[in-house]
């Protein structure tokens, strides 16, 4: 399944939403995000150095807890202006 397709679950949230969704979801203490979520942060945040790519993270397991990677992705994503 394309990147696309697995995503189309987060279509109702717009790029700025699910940065902001995301942001605050890793200050909980369970910070869980799907791999499918994990996969378009990465892509927005312009498929930085030292992450697997979005289609390494849609084979990968189906959660991540998630708390200091995802903040650095939000940090990245909100740079990115792609």
């Amino acid at each position: 399944m394309t990147l696309e397709n697995k995503t189309k679950y987060y279509s109702s949230m717009s790029k700025e939403e699910l940065i902001g969704y995301c942001d605050e979801h890793c200050r909980t203490p369970r910070a869980l995000f799907p791999r499918a979520m994990i996969a378009q942060m990465v892509e927005y945040a312009g498929r930085p150095d030292g992450y697997s790519t979005p289609e390494e993270f849609l084979e990968g397991i189906e959660w991540y807890s998630w708390h200091d990677e995802m903040e650095k992705l939000v940090k990245l994503a909100r740079e990115n202006k792609n």
